[in-house]
């Protein structure tokens, strides 16, 4: 007998042709039942979705990260980025998503007859393909990451998973090299002796009445 095909494991790192200089992980179902943050997000959403209009509450990007379990997305100066959407809600049609004309954002690749995942392409002119696979997963990659991304799933024959993010409502971490090419403060002066030395700056918002902020150096 022949052995199934393994699951591959995959992180934001993996589809990425370059490094990443900026991760982001937010857990949307955690904030909007936060006592400081929670009132804010969801006043966003509804905004979002009142200028939308009618045709679109509850179906705009806004509305659908909202009830989505996690959010990883990566950056870097190359003009790649990742964003994985695990846990999306079971209920949402990918077509159904909308802009906030109305008009939909995504669309089927004709004759994509892959059964690992289903690929969309914009409905507009835009940089970015959306990856849909089971166990409610969403991956979308724009830049080089699109190519690099289908390969990965591609050769994932027994499918994909992805590894949880950092904990936390939400923690955003940052390349130490992306940062000194962005602040000259860390590159001469009295912080450079940090900036050579930096490897990694993280950010974590906690839970809580205060709302605390964590830094990580």
């Amino acid at each position: 007998a022949t052995a199934p095909p393994i699951v591959r494991h995959l992180s934001v790192d993996d589809l990425l042709v370059h490094p990443a200089d900026v991760k982001v992980t937010l857990h949307p179902p955690a904030v909007v039942h936060d006592r400081v943050y929670g009132a804010l997000l969801r006043r966003a959403s509804t905004l979002a979705a009142a200028y939308a209009g009618p045709r679109t509450v509850g179906t705009t990007a806004l509305a659908a990260l909202e009830r989505t379990d996690e959010v990883d997305a990566a950056v870097n100066d190359a003009g790649e980025a990742i964003v994985i959407l695990r846990g999306v809600p079971g209920d949402l049609d990918v077509l159904h998503v909308v802009d906030e004309k109305g008009v939909s954002v995504w669309r089927p690749i004709v004759g994509d007859l892959r059964r690992t995942f289903v690929e969309y392409e914009p409905a507009t002119e835009a940089d970015a393909t959306l990856f849909v696979l089971p166990e409610r997963v969403w991956v979308i990659a724009s830049g080089s990451a699109r190519m690099r991304t289908r390969e990965a799933l591609v050769d994932a024959a027994g499918g994909a998973s992805f590894a949880q993010g950092d904990p936390g409502l939400a923690v955003i971490s940052i390349r130490g090299s992306a940062l000194v090419r962005r602040d000259p403060r860390l590159r001469s002066g009295p912080l450079s002796p940090l900036g050579r030395s930096l490897l990694r700056a993280s950010f974590e918002l906690t839970p809580g009445a205060q709302g605390v902020l964590v830094a990580h150096l």
